[in-house]
């Protein structure tokens, strides 16, 4: 017998960078007055531009195998290149939050340089519906033998590839750490 599973709704891309790329990153966070907290849908008081060629050089390996698996993923052949179109440093502090959203390009990604440490106190809430801080992204509606999300606890160094379009936000932060990311846009 052969059996066969479909490949059904929006492709979400995850992998690790590694810690010297981290520092990397995280050692060229410039914060400016040019925040892009008001071009955003969130209450994130902290987001500032982050310079695109550092952002591309740095990751630039992790990309050939995230356009690879998208080939596979979607029978594809047709061979594409990404370009970045915008690129933010976002740091969450206690009670900040993103609603639900997308955006408007081909894919987004999010890459964690710096994650609450503290741990414990959320677990039940973790174990059913992800921690505080979580990033979920929701595809279709809620059915019996359906799954319309993906949860993702973020952990130090994450890098998350999606579909730009594809409906995503981010539960209340409650730790009195920063957490730190960055975001940026593609299109092809």
């Amino acid at each position: 017998m052969l059996n066969k599973t479909y490949n059904w709704g929006p492709l979400v891309y995850t992998t690790k960078i590694n810690n010297e790329e981290n520092k990397k990153l995280f050692s060229s966070i410039k914060k400016n007055t040019n925040n892009y907290t008001k071009e955003l849908a969130n209450t994130v008081k902290k987001e500032y531009p982050f310079d695109k060629s550092i952002f591309a050089d740095t990751l630039n390996k992790y990309f050939a195998p995230f356009l690879t698996e998208y080939n596979n993923y979607y029978n594809e052949k047709e061979s594409r290149v990404l370009s970045i179109t915008h690129c933010w440093v976002n740091i969450m502090k206690k009670g900040e939050f993103v609603p639900m959203h997308d955006h408007e390009t081909d894919f987004s990604s999010v890459v964690y340089l710096k994650v609450n440490t503290t741990k414990g106190h959320e677990q039940h809430f973790k174990e059913k519906f992800g921690g505080p801080g979580a990033i979920i992204f929701k595809y279709g509606e809620k059915r019996k033998h359906n799954i319309d999300r993906i949860i993702v606890q973020p952990e130090k160094n994450d890098f998350i590839i999606f579909p730009s379009n594809l409906i995503h936000f981010v539960y209340p932060f409650t730790s009195s750490e920063e957490r730190i990311c960055i975001v940026t846009n593609y299109v092809f």
